[in-house]
């Protein structure tokens, strides 16, 4: 008994099995509609023979619904387990639903070109023969010709039922995709991005354009020259097909071919500029992977994509302020400090704490300015401060202000410090050691 159901963290989510049945029996039906009023008005048969024709046709239907459906239970079989003992945290099954999930379209598609439509037109087919040799169907009435225009208008069926199918699977499915990669770090997809099949902008665009033209076009060019050929036959007028028939034959399949290579040409072209603007992007996004936030894109575009382009340049900006914050203010603060201010981890109100509080300044410092030059003073202080917040920081001092040429600074506050007090006389001793180093400098200096 199949779960119609899974109810995951309040929300339904329906069985996959059935959810993809589903989308498999609204797309044959579509495409079915679209094969009806070929066949009907494409061929002139007895009403014995249109039965016989109808009962082969149930029997390919049933061929091929019963291994499509044994294909699609296996398919979707990752993603039942995931959801029969989901647990909201991520593991080897839902590793395995979000790969599936994902390659769950491309999957669907092959499936409806190499099995959906074989497992149909071939017993079809041979039932059909079968039906000839035994003399329950006119062979004159039903000759090959009229068999490969059968074929060929079911084919060009099937590229619609392959078009409908990978789209209403790359929509209907999302819920589940968002549902497996809900837990899943950057990193962990990036480790899947070998295991699922890769489908780019260019090639989805050159598919749909072959399938909806080239292929249901070939389809009825082959199935109207032996319909053509067919009914001159049944009335001995061969002469006149060639004569008038084969020019206008002719001038269709030219014509057919030149608006074909014309479609694919302008499908190749808008590709092209498609995946380029995917590109840019694309390109944009590693930098900033390799922390270069600096890097503008420019879009030359009127679409969305000049949207895009805007919105990245704006992250970047953000980004790069965020990170010149970051590293002035990282000069002044331990590198945990700065970490837990920037992430906002802290009581604005304010709170009580126990901390101990360092002051420092230059003893005659007013007087050594009077006597030296301002940019001179500038220097010496620039040197000062620089050798004394790293005795600060090292040991796990803030420095909270400077003052003129004092310091002050304190330990345990924002992050907490059990002997916040004996870090502050080491940081003490290490200021006294980086000034001893700094006198020496300077008295060389003069």
């Amino acid at each position: 008994m199949i779960k119609l159901q899974f109810n995951i963290e309040g929300k339904n989510y329906l069985h996959p099995f059935v959810h993809l049945m589903g989308i498999y029996i609204i797309s044959s039906f579509f495409a079915l509609t679209i094969n009806i009023p070929s066949v009907v008005f494409g061929f002139d048969i007895a009403w014995r023979e249109g039965v016989y024709l109808i009962v082969f046709g149930i029997v390919g239907i049933i061929v091929m619904f019963t291994i499509e459906t044994a294909f699609i239970y296996f398919t979707v079989k990752p993603l039942t387990a995931a959801l029969t003992n989901f647990s909201g945290q991520r593991n080897e099954r839902t590793k395995s639903a979000l790969i599936r999930t994902m390659n769950l379209p491309i999957i669907s598609a092959f499936r409806v070109a190499f099995i959906h439509s074989s497992t149909f037109i071939v017993p079809f087919l041979i039932l059909t023969h079968w039906g000839i040799k035994a003399g329950y169907i006119d062979a004159e009435r039903l000759p090959t010709q009229k068999l490969i225009f059968m074929s060929s208008v079911m084919y060009a069926g099937c590229t619609a039922h392959i078009l409908l199918e990978y789209f209403l699977v790359q929509i209907r499915f999302l819920p589940y995709f968002e549902l497996f990669a809900k837990d899943a770090q950057t990193s962990h997809l990036y480790e899947l991005k070998t295991k699922i099949l890769n489908t780019p902008i260019f090639a989805q665009i050159i598919v749909v354009f072959v399938l909806l033209l080239f292929i249901p076009v070939s389809c009825l060019l082959i199935g109207f020259y032996f319909k053509s050929a067919n009914q001159f036959s049944v009335f001995n007028i061969a002469d006149k097909f060639s004569g008038v028939m084969l020019p206008v034959i002719r001038w269709g399949t030219a014509y057919s071919i030149t608006s074909i290579v014309i479609t694919i040409s302008f499908a190749f072209l808008f590709s092209k500029g498609m995946q380029k603007k995917v590109k840019i992007i694309l390109d944009g996004l590693k930098s900033v992977e390799q922390g270069e936030f600096g890097k503008e894109i420019k879009m030359y575009s009127s679409d969305e994509f000049r949207d895009i382009s805007l919105g990245y340049n704006r992250m970047t900006d953000g980004l790069l302020e965020k990170e010149f914050i970051k590293d002035t203010f990282g000069k002044y603060v331990p590198v945990e400090v700065r970490d837990k201010i920037l992430k906002g981890h802290l009581e604005l109100g304010g709170e009580e704490r126990y901390a101990t509080v360092l002051f420092c300044d230059i003893r005659d410092f007013t007087s050594f300015s009077e006597r030296h030059e301002p940019h001179e003073a500038v220097k010496r202080l620039n040197e000062y401060f620089t050798e004394m917040v790293k005795a600060i920081t090292k040991n796990g001092g803030v420095v909270d202000k400077f003052i003129g040429d004092a310091i002050m600074a304190v330990f345990g506050i924002p992050l907490e410090m059990e002997d916040h007090e004996q870090k502050a006389v080491e940081a003490a001793v290490e200021m006294r050691l980086s000034l001893a180093r700094l006198n020496e400098m300077w008295k060389k200096i003069g």
